[in-house]
């Protein structure tokens, strides 16, 4: 079966020839990479599931509209979050 995607960074040659200050740079920009979208997911999460609890009648029209976006916005920040590493 042949691989769709590149190797994470730390199964290929170029992680064991990497310096310690190098890999830790790598580190800490994925890490503030992964709670910036952390924070968008979650407050998507939580907009949609308190718009869900407590909507009023008035935001129905609105549902077809926001449904659609919300899924797009969380489904994006599901797939960099997957490829984050590579």
């Amino acid at each position: 079966m042949r691989r769709w995607r590149k190797p994470p960074i730390w199964e290929t040659e170029e992680w064991e020839k990497m310096t310690w200050e190098e890999k830790m740079d790598l580190w800490k920009r994925h890490r503030r990479q992964n709670f910036v979208l952390g924070s968008i997911f979650i407050t998507v999460f939580m907009g949609s599931l308190s718009w869900f609890l407590f909507r009023n009648p008035l935001s129905q029209s609105r549902a077809r509209f926001l449904i659609p976006i919300i899924m797009i916005v969380m489904g994006t920040c599901l797939y960099l979050g997957q490829n984050l590493m590579d």
